[in-house]
């Protein structure tokens, strides 16, 4: 027969190991994870659900939803300012065993949203990337048809990206050194519970229209410091950029994003983090 504290005993360590997954190892039973987040000029604030899964990026006139499926799975992503009928853009996720294997991207144009791109992920690993399928289409008529594609092959150096390129040759995107310091991008990323990388805004090769985020850094470990970015044939294209970080305590508080083809564009990302407990996951069977 156990005596009480034997019993208390077991049932304390049972709740330490449900909140392991949640919590990482060791006490305080707290997790780092992004407080703020500066994304095309607005200050987002981060709001999570008990679990600790992100669920709202709120901004002062502007707003970010993720939303989940009875298993805390990502299933859409809207952006929308406030007032408006309907979401500026709506990213639609479909998974597979290792994660987020198709996103759908949508835009509002005419008062209704269209699909304007489909991206097709293939993993070789929970954390590496073989390839992903880029496709622009168009919902004019009564089916969605490609009207281009492009097939990204990932080339790694440990857990980082050090080669974009596509067979046959067209474009090509490399990273030459990298930081050794956390990736915010994936904390975002473990967030909203696709800790491969995350999903919403546009992942790109140089920054073209709202909510981009360079390719490189979304798939790596860690923060590329220099990059180069061509198309095959058209050597007055190279692209070179360069990415200044600001850290604080060895975590990334501000990223700027140079390129220099483009009338030298510049994108600036910051991040405020804070420490946060959460709630032990619980997972449904589908029945």
């Amino acid at each position: 027969m156990k005596t009480p504290n034997a019993s208390i005993g077991v049932l304390a360590l049972a709740c330490l190991i449900s909140f392991s997954s949640c919590f990482g190892p060791g006490l305080p039973a707290q997790k780092l994870r992004i407080k703020t987040f500066t994304w095309e000029g607005t200050i987002f604030q981060a709001q999570y659900n008990a679990y600790g899964m992100l669920t709202r990026l709120r901004g002062s006139d502007r707003h970010i939803d993720f939303l989940y499926d009875e298993n805390e799975k990502l299933y859409r992503a809207e952006i929308a300012i406030n007032g408006e009928a309907i979401p500026r853009a709506r990213y639609d996720f479909t998974h597979g065993p290792l994660g987020i294997t198709q996103i759908k991207i949508y835009f509002a144009m005419g008062g209704q949203l269209h699909i304007t791109d489909i991206k097709t992920i293939n993993y070789i690993s929970p954390t590496k990337f073989s390839s992903i399928l880029e496709q622009e289409v168009s919902d004019e008529g009564d089916s969605i048809h490609v009207t281009f594609q492009l097939d990204r092959l990932f080339t790694y150096q440990g857990n980082n990206v050090v080669r974009i390129y596509t067979i046959p040759a067209f474009t090509e995107y490399t990273a030459f050194a990298y930081d050794q310091k956390r990736n915010p991008f994936m904390l975002l990323a473990e967030a909203v519970g696709n800790p491969a990388f995350f999903p919403a805004g546009d992942f790109v090769n140089f920054p073209v229209r709202p909510y981009n985020i360079p390719l490189i850094s979304v798939f790596s470990e860690n923060n590329p410091i220099t990059a180069q970015y061509g198309t095959e044939g058209y050597p007055n294209s190279m692209d070179w950029q360069d990415f200044q970080y600001t850290y604080d305590n060895g975590l990334v508080k501000q990223i700027v994003w140079n390129e220099t083809f483009h009338d030298f564009r510049t994108r600036t990302f910051k991040f405020e983090y804070e420490w946060a407990s959460c709630l032990p996951h619980v997972h449904h069977e589908n029945k």
